[in-house]
């Protein structure tokens, strides 16, 4: 009797710490490479102008600035962007993980961009900046950008 109590405590053991386990997302441990991947897409889309495909990569307070930010675009900025005849070059520099590694820092290099980054102002080419792109995991294990503010050069 005794013999099946223990072997029940250490079967009940072991099936509350699987469960434990795989609840909190161990399971799926998030990767780095995953994080560089959607810092990479996100700048590219954004960059390109592709603001749908710039969503696909952000949580919702960032598709919400997103939102924001498209809204404010006149029809000089959209006339200037169809004029374009380059595209920037994006480069992933690095990324850094941060608390527990939930949250992620990624440092972005554009070169030959053109930036629309002052509201009622027209947009420019500028020939090299490194952005900073914070990230964060989500529940799903997905790595996603999270912004509400407008996108800064580092230099």
């Amino acid at each position: 009797m005794k013999k099946e109590v223990n072997r029940f405590c250490i079967v009940l053991s072991m099936l509350v710490g699987l469960t434990l386990y795989s609840s909190c997302g161990f399971d799926k441990p998030a990767k780095t490479e995953d994080a560089e991947a959607a810092a990479e897409g996100y700048a590219t889309a954004f960059f390109n102008f592709d603001y749908t495909r710039a969503m696909s990569y952000c949580d919702s307070t960032s598709n919400e600035w997103l939102r924001m930010f498209v809204s404010n675009l006149t029809q000089a900025d959209i006339d200037s962007i169809q004029s374009l005849t380059q595209r920037p070059s994006i480069a992933l520099e690095k990324v850094k993980r941060e608390n527990n590694d939930s949250l992620a820092i990624a440092w972005v290099t554009i070169k030959d961009a053109y930036v629309l980054d002052t509201i009622g102002k027209p947009g420019h080419l500028t020939d090299h900046a490194t952005l900073r792109l914070h990230m964060v995991l989500s529940p799903e294990g997905r790595w996603l950008i999270r912004r509400a503010d407008l996108l800064q050069n580092e230099k």
